[in-house]
Protein backbone atom coordinates (compact mmCIF):
# COMPACT_ATOMS: atom_id res chain seq x y z
CA UNK A 1 0.00 0.00 0.00
CA UNK A 2 1.78 3.65 -0.90
CA UNK A 3 1.86 6.48 1.39
CA UNK A 4 -0.99 7.94 -0.16
CA UNK A 5 -3.47 5.25 0.17
CA UNK A 6 -2.56 4.49 3.82
CA UNK A 7 -3.38 8.14 4.43
CA UNK A 8 -6.90 7.85 3.22
CA UNK A 9 -7.61 4.41 4.73
CA UNK A 10 -6.91 6.13 7.77
CA UNK A 11 -9.07 8.88 6.69
CA UNK A 12 -11.89 6.82 6.15
CA UNK A 13 -11.36 4.57 9.49
CA UNK A 14 -12.13 8.18 11.22
CA UNK A 15 -15.26 9.20 9.33
CA UNK A 16 -16.56 5.48 10.22
CA UNK A 17 -15.44 6.10 14.24
CA UNK A 18 -17.30 9.11 13.65
CA UNK A 19 -20.51 7.80 12.30
CA UNK A 20 -20.42 5.02 15.11
CA UNK A 21 -19.35 7.35 18.91
CA UNK A 22 -21.62 9.69 20.35
CA UNK A 23 -20.06 13.44 19.85
CA UNK A 24 -19.01 15.10 23.25
CA UNK A 25 -19.69 19.12 23.58
CA UNK A 26 -16.35 21.28 23.23
CA UNK A 27 -15.94 22.79 26.88
CA UNK A 28 -13.91 26.28 27.77
CA UNK A 29 -10.91 25.76 29.45
CA UNK A 30 -10.38 22.47 28.40
CA UNK A 31 -7.04 21.51 27.34
CA UNK A 32 -6.14 19.21 24.31
CA UNK A 33 -2.64 17.12 23.23
CA UNK A 34 -2.43 15.83 19.69
CA UNK A 35 -0.99 13.77 18.32
CA UNK A 36 -1.14 13.10 14.08
CA UNK A 37 0.49 11.14 11.43
CA UNK A 38 -0.06 12.04 8.19
CA UNK A 39 0.78 13.21 4.13
CA UNK A 40 1.62 16.02 2.93
CA UNK A 41 2.22 17.39 -0.48
CA UNK A 42 5.75 18.98 -1.83
CA UNK A 43 5.51 21.40 -4.82
CA UNK A 44 8.92 22.25 -4.91
CA UNK A 45 7.96 24.03 -8.11
CA UNK A 46 11.87 25.47 -8.88
CA UNK A 47 13.45 21.86 -8.05
CA UNK A 48 11.00 19.77 -9.75
CA UNK A 49 10.87 22.24 -12.61
CA UNK A 50 15.04 21.61 -13.10
CA UNK A 51 14.72 18.24 -12.23
CA UNK A 52 12.46 18.22 -15.39
CA UNK A 53 14.44 19.85 -17.51
CA UNK A 54 17.09 17.72 -17.12
CA UNK A 55 15.34 15.00 -17.47
CA UNK A 56 13.81 16.11 -20.88
CA UNK A 57 17.73 16.47 -21.98
CA UNK A 58 18.66 13.22 -21.39
CA UNK A 59 15.34 11.79 -23.01
CA UNK A 60 15.94 14.21 -25.73
CA UNK A 61 20.13 13.28 -25.95
CA UNK A 62 20.06 10.16 -28.60
CA UNK A 63 23.14 8.74 -26.41
CA UNK A 64 21.59 7.97 -23.64
CA UNK A 65 20.91 4.67 -22.84
CA UNK A 66 19.12 4.77 -19.65
CA UNK A 67 17.45 7.66 -17.58
CA UNK A 68 15.47 7.62 -14.49
CA UNK A 69 15.36 11.05 -13.36
CA UNK A 70 11.82 11.51 -11.94
CA UNK A 71 10.76 14.85 -9.59
CA UNK A 72 10.14 14.19 -5.93
CA UNK A 73 6.63 13.92 -4.28
CA UNK A 74 5.51 14.48 -1.18
CA UNK A 75 6.71 12.94 1.94
CA UNK A 76 5.00 11.60 5.55
CA UNK A 77 4.38 13.88 8.21
CA UNK A 78 4.46 13.55 12.09
CA UNK A 79 3.43 16.66 14.70
CA UNK A 80 2.18 17.38 17.75
CA UNK A 81 -0.67 19.87 19.22
CA UNK A 82 -1.26 21.45 22.09
CA UNK A 83 -4.95 23.32 22.22
CA UNK A 84 -6.88 25.10 24.88
CA UNK A 85 -10.98 25.86 24.11
CA UNK A 86 -11.03 29.48 24.78
CA UNK A 87 -15.56 29.94 24.03
CA UNK A 88 -17.39 27.16 23.06
CA UNK A 89 -16.66 28.29 19.32
CA UNK A 90 -13.07 28.95 19.91
CA UNK A 91 -10.11 27.85 20.35
CA UNK A 92 -6.12 28.51 20.26
CA UNK A 93 -2.70 26.12 20.19
CA UNK A 94 0.54 25.51 18.81
CA UNK A 95 1.72 22.91 17.17
CA UNK A 96 4.66 21.18 15.35
CA UNK A 97 5.21 19.16 12.58
CA UNK A 98 8.01 17.18 10.18
CA UNK A 99 8.60 15.66 7.18
CA UNK A 100 11.73 13.72 5.08
CA UNK A 101 11.22 13.38 1.48
CA UNK A 102 13.88 11.90 -0.92
CA UNK A 103 14.23 10.76 -4.35
CA UNK A 104 17.04 8.52 -6.37
CA UNK A 105 18.17 9.81 -10.02
CA UNK A 106 20.21 7.72 -12.32
CA UNK A 107 21.21 8.16 -15.94
CA UNK A 108 23.84 5.99 -17.97
CA UNK A 109 24.90 7.90 -21.82
CA UNK A 110 27.01 5.62 -24.25
CA UNK A 111 29.52 7.60 -26.36
CA UNK A 112 30.99 4.68 -28.10
CA UNK A 113 30.67 0.36 -28.49
CA UNK A 114 33.56 -1.49 -28.80
CA UNK A 115 32.94 -3.10 -32.10
CA UNK A 116 34.91 -6.19 -31.28
CA UNK A 117 32.92 -6.77 -27.17
CA UNK A 118 29.67 -4.68 -28.24
CA UNK A 119 30.09 -3.22 -24.73
CA UNK A 120 30.15 0.50 -24.00
CA UNK A 121 33.65 2.05 -24.44
CA UNK A 122 32.94 5.39 -23.98
CA UNK A 123 30.65 6.24 -21.35
CA UNK A 124 28.92 8.85 -18.50
CA UNK A 125 27.27 8.15 -15.46
CA UNK A 126 25.56 10.08 -13.48
CA UNK A 127 24.01 9.53 -10.03
CA UNK A 128 22.28 11.75 -7.58
CA UNK A 129 19.78 11.74 -4.72
CA UNK A 130 17.80 14.60 -3.16
CA UNK A 131 16.93 14.77 0.05
CA UNK A 132 14.15 17.56 1.72
CA UNK A 133 14.02 17.73 5.57
CA UNK A 134 11.37 20.44 7.04
CA UNK A 135 9.87 21.16 10.37
CA UNK A 136 7.32 23.93 11.52
CA UNK A 137 5.66 25.69 14.16
CA UNK A 138 2.41 26.95 13.77
CA UNK A 139 0.43 29.19 16.44
CA UNK A 140 -3.13 28.01 15.47
CA UNK A 141 -7.41 29.41 15.66
CA UNK A 142 -9.65 27.16 15.74
CA UNK A 143 -13.19 28.27 14.63
CA UNK A 144 -15.98 25.37 16.28
CA UNK A 145 -19.06 24.46 14.47
CA UNK A 146 -22.10 24.54 17.47
CA UNK A 147 -24.48 22.56 15.41
CA UNK A 148 -21.77 19.98 14.52
CA UNK A 149 -20.09 19.54 17.19
CA UNK A 150 -16.43 18.01 16.46
CA UNK A 151 -16.48 20.18 12.97
CA UNK A 152 -14.05 22.84 13.34
CA UNK A 153 -12.07 25.03 10.84
CA UNK A 154 -8.54 27.31 11.58
CA UNK A 155 -6.17 29.38 10.61
CA UNK A 156 -2.20 28.97 10.69
CA UNK A 157 0.55 31.26 11.31
CA UNK A 158 4.28 30.51 11.85
CA UNK A 159 7.60 29.48 10.71
CA UNK A 160 9.51 26.85 8.69
CA UNK A 161 13.09 25.64 8.79
CA UNK A 162 13.58 23.33 5.34
CA UNK A 163 16.96 21.77 4.35
CA UNK A 164 17.95 20.58 0.93
CA UNK A 165 21.02 18.05 0.39
CA UNK A 166 22.22 16.91 -3.40
CA UNK A 167 24.67 14.15 -3.64
CA UNK A 168 25.85 14.05 -7.25
CA UNK A 169 28.15 12.18 -9.05
CA UNK A 170 29.28 11.99 -12.54
CA UNK A 171 32.14 9.63 -14.15
CA UNK A 172 33.01 10.36 -17.44
CA UNK A 173 35.55 7.93 -19.26
CA UNK A 174 35.64 9.19 -22.81
CA UNK A 175 39.20 8.89 -24.49
CA UNK A 176 38.37 10.59 -27.45
CA UNK A 177 37.19 14.12 -25.81
CA UNK A 178 39.38 13.33 -23.77
CA UNK A 179 37.35 13.44 -20.42
CA UNK A 180 38.44 10.71 -17.81
CA UNK A 181 37.01 12.03 -14.62
CA UNK A 182 34.94 11.25 -11.47
CA UNK A 183 33.28 13.93 -10.16
CA UNK A 184 31.26 14.08 -6.47
CA UNK A 185 29.38 16.87 -5.30
CA UNK A 186 27.89 17.26 -1.15
CA UNK A 187 25.16 20.15 -1.26
CA UNK A 188 23.11 21.48 1.51
CA UNK A 189 21.51 24.42 1.75
CA UNK A 190 19.01 25.80 4.58
CA UNK A 191 16.41 28.38 4.97
CA UNK A 192 13.94 30.17 6.99
CA UNK A 193 10.33 31.10 5.77
CA UNK A 194 6.45 32.03 6.84
CA UNK A 195 3.35 29.79 7.31
CA UNK A 196 0.14 30.20 6.46
CA UNK A 197 -2.32 27.72 6.72
CA UNK A 198 -6.10 27.18 6.58
CA UNK A 199 -7.80 23.62 7.86
CA UNK A 200 -11.00 21.80 8.32
CA UNK A 201 -11.12 18.83 10.74
CA UNK A 202 -13.13 16.72 12.27
CA UNK A 203 -12.67 15.50 16.72
CA UNK A 204 -14.95 12.43 17.69
CA UNK A 205 -14.87 10.91 21.27
CA UNK A 206 -13.61 7.16 21.75
CA UNK A 207 -13.59 7.55 25.21
CA UNK A 208 -14.23 9.63 28.19
CA UNK A 209 -9.99 10.92 27.96
CA UNK A 210 -9.46 10.54 24.07
CA UNK A 211 -10.60 11.76 20.76
CA UNK A 212 -10.05 10.46 17.29
CA UNK A 213 -9.08 13.57 15.16
CA UNK A 214 -8.58 14.25 11.43
CA UNK A 215 -7.60 16.90 9.39
CA UNK A 216 -7.09 18.37 5.70
CA UNK A 217 -5.61 22.09 4.74
CA UNK A 218 -3.68 23.24 2.80
CA UNK A 219 -0.14 25.42 3.79
CA UNK A 220 1.83 27.84 2.17
CA UNK A 221 5.36 27.30 2.65
CA UNK A 222 7.86 29.17 0.50
CA UNK A 223 11.97 30.01 1.56
CA UNK A 224 12.32 32.38 -0.92
CA UNK A 225 16.33 31.63 -1.61
CA UNK A 226 17.94 28.68 1.03
CA UNK A 227 21.86 29.42 1.58
CA UNK A 228 24.45 27.15 2.21
CA UNK A 229 28.03 25.47 0.51
CA UNK A 230 28.71 23.25 -2.24
CA UNK A 231 31.90 20.84 -1.79
CA UNK A 232 32.89 19.53 -5.26
CA UNK A 233 36.10 16.51 -5.52
CA UNK A 234 37.49 16.15 -8.76
CA UNK A 235 39.44 12.61 -9.42
CA UNK A 236 40.97 13.84 -13.32
CA UNK A 237 42.63 11.44 -14.89
CA UNK A 238 44.42 14.11 -16.82
CA UNK A 239 44.39 17.10 -14.43
CA UNK A 240 45.01 14.89 -11.11
CA UNK A 241 42.90 15.49 -8.02
CA UNK A 242 40.94 18.76 -7.13
CA UNK A 243 38.36 19.71 -3.86
CA UNK A 244 36.75 22.81 -4.28
CA UNK A 245 33.70 24.28 -1.74
CA UNK A 246 31.57 27.24 -2.42
CA UNK A 247 29.17 28.89 0.09
CA UNK A 248 25.69 30.84 -0.91
CA UNK A 249 24.00 30.28 -4.25
CA UNK A 250 27.00 30.35 -6.50
CA UNK A 251 26.77 27.89 -9.38
CA UNK A 252 24.52 26.55 -11.97
CA UNK A 253 21.98 23.79 -10.83
CA UNK A 254 22.58 22.06 -14.02
CA UNK A 255 23.66 18.02 -15.46
CA UNK A 256 27.98 18.99 -15.67
CA UNK A 257 27.60 22.10 -13.93
CA UNK A 258 26.28 20.84 -10.59
CA UNK A 259 26.13 23.29 -7.39
CA UNK A 260 24.02 25.90 -4.99
CA UNK A 261 20.45 26.20 -6.22
CA UNK A 262 20.07 28.52 -8.85
CA UNK A 263 18.43 28.51 -12.30
CA UNK A 264 19.59 28.17 -15.69
CA UNK A 265 19.63 31.90 -15.99
CA UNK A 266 21.58 32.19 -12.60
CA UNK A 267 18.60 33.83 -10.52
CA UNK A 268 17.94 32.08 -6.87
CA UNK A 269 15.01 28.94 -6.73
CA UNK A 270 13.03 29.13 -3.99
CA UNK A 271 12.42 25.69 -1.46
CA UNK A 272 8.62 25.21 -1.92
CA UNK A 273 7.18 23.42 1.22
CA UNK A 274 3.88 24.37 0.71
CA UNK A 275 0.79 22.37 -0.35
CA UNK A 276 -1.99 19.79 0.75
CA UNK A 277 -1.69 17.78 4.08
CA UNK A 278 -4.43 15.04 5.31
CA UNK A 279 -3.51 13.50 8.89
CA UNK A 280 -5.39 11.58 11.38
CA UNK A 281 -4.64 10.79 15.26
CA UNK A 282 -5.09 10.72 18.31
CA UNK A 283 -6.42 14.11 20.93
CA UNK A 284 -6.19 13.64 24.71
CA UNK A 285 -7.77 15.63 27.23
CA UNK A 286 -5.54 16.99 29.82
CA UNK A 287 -8.36 18.37 31.91
CA UNK A 288 -9.78 22.12 32.48
CA UNK A 289 -13.10 22.66 31.30
CA UNK A 290 -16.28 22.29 33.67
Amino acid sequence: MTKRNTVVAGLLLALGITLASPVQATQPGKARLRGWLGFTTLPLGDFNGQIRSERNAFMADTLTDEATWDPMGGAPSLGLELEVQLTPVLSAGIGFSSHRSSVRQEAFRILSIDLETGEPAEFEDFDQELKVSAWDVVGTLGLWVPSAPGLHFGAQLGLVRGTLTREFVHVASAFSIPAEFTEFVDGRWTGTGIVLGAFTGYDQPISSQLSLTSRIGYRYRKIGSPDGIVRTLTLDENEGTSYEWEPGPSRLWRVGAPGAPLDVEGDPMSLDLGGFHFKVGLSMALGGGE
